[in-house]
């Protein structure tokens, strides 16, 4: 177990170093910034149409408007720039030859494999919760109303589902050495997730529900019933490709 964190401090250091961590921090404090500063704005901007023969009927932003903002995309994005920083990690360190030094003094391909997974997975939670309560202050602060957020479906879907998707970002880089390839393939599972949606039977068990366009939700304070089901998914597939990770990686030549 010491060895295990002794290389987990080494990779959060290692992703400070080299400013990943401060790239996704700034980029998804800026999100969520941005959702209340959208919502207050709209109005403005529709305002500019006035003059022009098109009739539109503007009402006054509240704090749900805000959230329909964060709700549309904000948990996805917070989690592709995670994924951007996160992409190289395995191969970098096969390219580079430094596994070979940690192998040889008695350290685990599993322990390497995972201190590197819970990092990553620290670096994505770190960001959404930026995110979540940057947009949560700063819409307390401008529209200062009482509405409260869901936090079960603001908060801790996007979290299960990121878990998912960094789990299979992990799992292509056991066995894929350029990180564009790796980054491409894990958009095209995201891909394949969202056509699943059209099987009306199965899209109340796929995970993407989590993050994608969930603008609807904003007004609501309850939690929808299937998401419960999506979050078991996204655990469920997370543990099913760490163990295929794993044994890709137990397999691969270095």
């Amino acid at each position: 177990m010491r060895v295990f964190l002794v290389l987990m401090k080494k990779e959060i250091l290692e992703l400070i170093r080299t400013y990943r961590f401060m790239v996704t921090f700034l980029v998804c404090l800026a999100l969520g910034f941005s959702c209340p500063i959208f919502a207050k704005l709209t109005p403005d901007l529709l305002k500019s149409y006035s003059g022009m023969s098109i009739q539109i009927t503007i009402t006054e932003p509240t704090a749900i408007d805000a959230w329909n903002q964060y709700f549309k995309d904000c948990p996805l994005m917070c989690l592709f720039a995670v994924i951007l920083c996160v992409a190289d990690s395995v191969p970098k360190e096969i390219r580079s030859g430094s596994i070979i030094n940690i192998l040889t003094k008695g350290v685990s391909r599993t322990q390497i494999y995972f201190s590197k997974y819970f990092t990553a997975v620290i670096n994505m939670i770190v960001s959404i919760v930026v995110c979540f309560l940057t947009c949560a202050l700063y819409t307390k602060v401008i529209f200062q109303d009482k509405y409260s957020v869901n936090q079960w479906v603001a908060l801790w879907g996007p979290l299960c589902c990121g878990l998912l998707f960094i789990t299979i970002t992990f799992l292509f880089e056991t066995f894929m050495k350029n990180s564009i390839y790796i980054i491409g393939i894990t958009g095209l599972c995201y891909i394949v997730f969202l056509t699943i949606n059209i099987f009306d039977k199965i899209s109340k068990y796929n995970p993407v529900g989590l993050v994608q366009n969930n603008s609807h939700l904003a007004g609501i304070t309850g939690v929808p019933d299937y998401f419960a089901v999506q979050m078991l998914t996204c655990l469920i597939i997370s543990l099913i490709l760490n163990l295929f990770a794993v044994i890709s990686l137990k397999k691969t030549n270095i």
